[in-house]
């Protein structure tokens, strides 16, 4: 512990703070269960890590993630214990620490193909360590954190679509920690997207946050006509990544909520008919399957009736394929590739 100044002294020296910050580590990684048995008299290690995290050098952080990793575990779910509040405190600000690296660059465009992909992956990687603070702060008091943070932006004249979009990516990083039952912060959260700015990347991020949530979605199925209305309109945007988060939304929302989406089957055969031609191929055929499964919950006779009326245009676009385009025409109706040698041959 008496290296934990040289933190600030070399604050600089990048390749002297890794060195550092592994040693902080691979100490609190050997150390977990220890900490979680003696918190108080290892909580300066526990300190130490967490000013690794907040590094501005991401592959530093990146070193911290196994250890708040198994801190959590050895900690428990929530744990009561007043002994343990100074390292909850330490995971509260940590996950501020860590919404704040989700930032995507002002200009992206400066970074190369590869950088932008690293950091894609990198994001996730941080997603994780979220579920870690919820796993012992709570997904409740993490979530509102979140949506505090989004409201605090929205308040701003001109916010930035990055302050929206890190704090969107970390609620749906930390579904998985969230009660399908939360009646606190998720209401809030659903009703706070029509507000948000018309930005592609804000869309994309929350569309994807109602994609990871159809299972709550499910158990409150009050706002359902809005959130399908939001998704929809999601494929009218001219950016094939809002596009894909849409066709999966779409696939969960029919999957999780099937059984309340059959009174808007008459609303999603419209919505086929008009965009259906403007979808990628992928896309199209995500949200034909997702189709399927509101028709899979109707009375057989009924769920018929409704796979004719899905199909007929299909099968039309089948019979006015003409001889000399009748493969690709094909192909596309089929959902394959004509690309696809094997599906060539077949047909």
């Amino acid at each position: 512990m008496a290296l934990r100044p040289e933190l600030k002294i070399h604050t600089d020296d990048a390749d002297r703070i890794r060195g550092y910050c592994r040693l902080f580590c691979e100490a609190g990684e050997t150390y977990t269960d220890l900490i979680a048995r003696h918190p108080d008299d290892l909580l300066a290690l526990v300190e130490a890590v967490a000013e690794c995290a907040a590094y501005e050098d991401l592959e530093i952080v990146q070193i911290t993630f196994n250890f708040w990793y198994n801190l959590a575990t050895a900690l428990g779910r929530t744990p009561q214990d007043p002994r343990f509040q100074p390292i909850l405190a330490i995971y509260a600000n940590l996950q501020s620490v860590i919404i704040s690296r989700l930032h995507f660059p002002g200009d992206d465009e400066q970074q190369t193909a590869q950088e932008r992909d690293e950091f894609r992956m990198f994001r996730h990687r941080m997603g994780d360590t979220l579920k870690d603070c919820c796993h012992v702060l709570g997904a409740t008091v993490c979530l509102r954190k979140s949506f505090d943070m989004v409201a605090s932006a929205l308040s701003k004249p001109t916010p930035s679509w990055q302050e929206i979009e890190a704090p969107l990516f970390s609620m749906r990083s930390m579904g998985a920690e969230v009660d399908n039952d939360d009646e606190e912060v998720l209401p809030h959260i659903m009703e706070m997207l029509p507000q948000l700015p018309d930005h592609p990347r804000i869309r994309y991020a929350a569309i994807l946050v109602i994609s990871r949530y159809t299972q709550w979605i499910n158990r409150h199925p009050q706002n359902l006509a809005f959130q399908l209305q939001y998704v929809s309109a999601g494929f009218e945007i001219a950016d094939e990544n809002v596009s894909a988060a849409a066709a999966q939304a779409m696939k969960f929302m029919c999957q999780d909520c099937h059984s309340h989406l059959v009174p808007f089957l008459p609303q999603l055969h419209t919505f086929v008919g008009s965009v259906g031609d403007k979808l990628e191929q992928a896309d199209m055929v995500e949200v034909m399957e997702a189709i399927g499964y509101v028709v899979s919950s109707m009375p057989a006779e009924e769920g018929a009736q409704a796979l004719q009326q899905f199909s007929q245009p299909l099968l039309q676009r089948v019979q006015a394929a003409s001889p000399t385009e009748g493969k690709e025409g094909l192909m596309k109706v089929a959902g394959g590739s004509p690309t696809d040698q094997a599906l060539q041959d077949e047909y």
